[in-house]
């Protein structure tokens, strides 16, 4: 049976659709890459096993990011605090204090990590996969070049809803006639490209290092580029741990006990250490998982365009729901403004005095998704 889809409204009035299913101790907030409807996506058997085992031990919260789905389309894609806010406003509508976050596929893990960073108080645990920027940059081997990519997306636009795989190796005729249903109705052809091409800049790289709460990263043995992506987000979010993974991916996979099992797995030690301490902590880097001292804490860390070192986040008040627009809401929006911006152009401007953006939003350059 399908979870009945429910909607929740961000601040700034957009309706994002959400199914809550499943029981357990912890609750689970999935963030799908790329292309989703959360009502289609059941009628692949593969994802249905996949979700189903996942509800099977935990409450899990999915929802179609917007410009998706059954959620709201955008006249200009959304910048990322704004995607944050999504997640946000499916929390509260659900009445879901904290969760653990999985991000997985293009466009997941990165709203996922910049979810963590910002509200370490609503977040029990990260699980993420690698692809946290899909642009190859000098220092980022792993992904495609522009070039590729847009090449890509050209040849997208041609086939969008047709039924022809638009992934490498499907595995079977089936999953591919689902693949066109899911792409007709999960976005239009102009939709995907704007969607695409966002996630492709989006890049949260340098948000890594403030990333305080437990951190799985999910590597899986048919990566193409092997072990290396996973070990460079690992490296930089402190404390992250990695679980290697047989399979290629929880949608495609026969089997999606690999993945299940990983997230199970460390969800429950998390909740024992958690148990251990006698109250959740206030403070991760105290936690035993993290195992740093306060003095290496910034050790390493890049620094930000525009920030000085006591706001790697201002989380007095980035950890508290978004307040209606006014000054402080401004105030906010400019801080996550000059963290994130796209590469080579900066993000909307909304903070305009004089007829320039206030502040001194910077690129931050986006490498995988």
């Amino acid at each position: 049976m399908i979870p009945k889809t429910r909607w929740a409204k961000t601040i700034d009035d957009a309706y994002i659709a959400y199914q809550d299913f499943g029981e357990g101790p912890v609750t689970l907030v999935v963030i799908h890459g790329w292309i989703t409807h959360v009502e289609v996506l059941w009628e692949q058997p593969r994802c249905a096993r996949f979700m189903r085992r996942l509800a099977e031990r935990m409450r899990v919260l999915q929802f179609d990011k917007r410009g998706t789905g059954m959620s709201d389309r955008f006249a200009r894609p959304p910048d990322l605090e704004a995607r944050m806010d999504d997640v946000r406003a499916v929390m509260d509508t659900a009445g879901v204090e904290r969760a653990a976050i999985f991000g997985w596929g293009d466009g997941g893990p990165p709203l996922a990590a910049f979810f963590a960073a910002a509200h370490p108080e609503r977040t029990v645990a990260l699980c993420i996969d690698p692809h946290i920027h899909l642009r190859r940059a000098h220092d980022y081997p792993f992904e495609v070049a522009e070039e590729e990519f847009e090449e890509w997306l050209s040849h997208l636009t041609t086939i969008w809803g047709d039924e022809v795989p638009i992934f490498d190796d499907p595995p079977d005729a089936e999953y591919v006639r689902w693949e066109a249903k899911m792409s007709r109705y999960g976005a239009t052809p102009g939709s995907m490209l704007a969607l695409s091409r966002m996630w492709f800049e989006t890049d949260v790289r340098d948000i890594l290092p403030t990333i305080r709460v437990p951190t799985l990263v999910l590597s899986t043995d048919a990566s193409w580029a092997g072990a290396e992506p996973a070990a460079y987000v690992a490296e930089r979010i402190p404390g992250a741990r990695i679980a290697s993974i047989t399979g290629r991916d929880p949608f495609v996979d026969d089997d999606p006990e690999p993945f299940v099992s990983a997230i199970e797995s460390f969800l429950a030690s998390i909740r024992q250490e958690e148990a251990e301490f006698g109250s959740r902590p206030r403070d991760r880097d105290v936690h035993r998982h993290r195992r740093i001292h306060r003095k290496d804490r910034g050790a390493g860390r890049p620094r930000m365009a525009g920030l000085d070192r006591a706001t790697p986040l201002d989380r007095s008040r980035a950890s508290r729901p978004l307040p209606r627009r006014g000054d402080g809401h401004r105030r906010r929006r400019v801080l996550l403004d000059v963290r994130l911006t796209r590469q080579g152009h900066p993000m909307r401007a909304r903070h305009q005095r004089g007829g320039e953006a206030a502040g001194g939003r910077r690129a931050m350059r986006r490498a995988h998704g």
